[in-house]
């Protein structure tokens, strides 16, 4: 039999079998409930507010890491310049990586390798370092001192970096931090490893925080909401949020919908807020 209902509901839905979607919907009906009353301003029925315990975990569990203050990040660099005399060495390297939690970034370094000053013996280098990453939503500026190694595999750079937290801008402006960091010489590959913590908190986790505690919220006070979702640093947050205040801005003076599309994008909202530590009520 064809089902009616197959064209308005989620990917995730549409793929299921006919009767695992009974269940599936069976258990998220109070969810469906809870949702569409907040969007369309309507109070809440009692029995709306008492997610199933399985729907709730479901849409909370964290996916990923949280923002707990640590830095990972991975670039592979190349040469830009290379300027050598009395010893020593400068460099000025650019290329493009990852940082977690973050997303793609770039990064500038500029390098000093002294040759005359080596820790580790013949055909190293004391080296320091002055590097810049390009990050949604900033420029974190970080410190580093290191030496440059022969070993069995090739040159490789081992040291410390520290935040700059006076030259960073944007939400790493004043930040703090210390950790590792590791340069393959021979493929360019850089790797930071280590502590980054921020003094301004992410405007998204204010977005989740936000929809928490809205029960009746205004056009006025989705467009606000909205706007803390388009400054978050985190993609998915930041995509997941927008979608949500559209939607339920939309719905407001909506009627007739079945419901199935403000589940999925809340679904979807939820877990990003999750995966960065901030979880939605359920009865938001």
């Amino acid at each position: 039999m064809f089902d009616r209902l197959a064209a308005h509901r989620p990917p995730t839905l549409r793929n299921l079998s006919t009767r695992t979607r009974r269940v599936t919907i069976g258990a998220g009906l109070l969810g469906t409930a809870a949702i569409a009353a907040v969007l369309l301003a309507s109070p809440l029925p009692a029995s709306a507010t008492h997610t199933p315990h399985s729907a709730h975990t479901a849409v909370l569990a964290p996916a990923g890491p949280s923002d707990d203050g640590r830095l990972k990040a991975t670039f592979t660099d190349s040469d830009v310049s290379a300027t050598p005399g009395l010893g020593m060495v400068e460099l000025i390297l650019t290329g493009t990586g990852t940082v977690q939690g973050f997303g793609a970034a770039t990064d500038v370094v500029g390098v000093v390798e002294d040759f005359a000053a080596s820790p580790c013996g013949h055909g190293g280098a004391s080296n320091s370092a002055q590097q810049r990453l390009v990050i949604p939503g900033g420029v974190l500026e970080l410190s580093s001192t290191a030496m440059n190694c022969v070993t069995a595999s090739g040159p490789r750079v081992t040291g410390t970096y520290r935040v700059d937290g006076q030259a960073s801008t944007g939400i790493f402006a004043g930040a703090r931090g210390t950790g590792r960091v590791t340069v393959d010489v021979a493929t360019g590959q850089d790797t930071l490893s280590g502590t980054l913590i921020l003094i301004q908190p992410d405007s998204g986790l204010a977005g989740c925080t936000a929809l928490s505690s809205t029960h009746h919220a205004t056009a006025t006070g989705y467009s606000k909401i909205r706007a803390q979702f388009a400054g978050s640093r985190w993609p998915d947050l930041r995509t997941a949020g927008t979608a949500y205040a559209d939607l339920a801005t939309q719905l407001r003076t909506a009627r007739g919908t079945d419901g199935y599309q403000a589940v999925w994008f809340y679904q979807r909202l939820a877990a990003a807020c999750a995966r960065h530590g901030r979880a939605l009520n359920a009865g938001t």
